[in-house]
């Protein structure tokens, strides 16, 4: 399936991130992932919101994040990681 997204490593410590992805119709999923275990828990359930536009050569994603809605330390300034991503398969 082709969807998109971003992690945000709140931590910034390379080991763990909240998902946020997106497949081309529109449908959204959301996680927190670590590095122990590897496992992922969609439980979270994080207030955000994302568009998909299917265009003709292909699909275009647009995603907001409420900071607000995220768990994350009280520092100042806020030193965080982020990864673009897109998972693109073909026959």
């Amino acid at each position: 399936m082709d969807f998109g997204g971003l992690i945000l490593d709140t931590r910034n410590d390379g080991h763990s991130g909240v998902e946020l992805f997106v497949n081309a119709a529109g449908v959204q999923y959301d996680a927190v992932t670590n590095d122990q275990g590897g496992n992922e828990d969609a439980s979270p359930d994080f207030f955000w919101e994302a568009a998909a536009h299917i265009k003709d050569h292909g699909w275009t994603l647009e995603i907001r994040v409420p900071f607000s809605s995220m768990r994350y330390r009280s520092t100042d300034p806020q030193d965080w990681g982020i990864l673009l991503f897109r998972n693109h398969p073909r026959d």
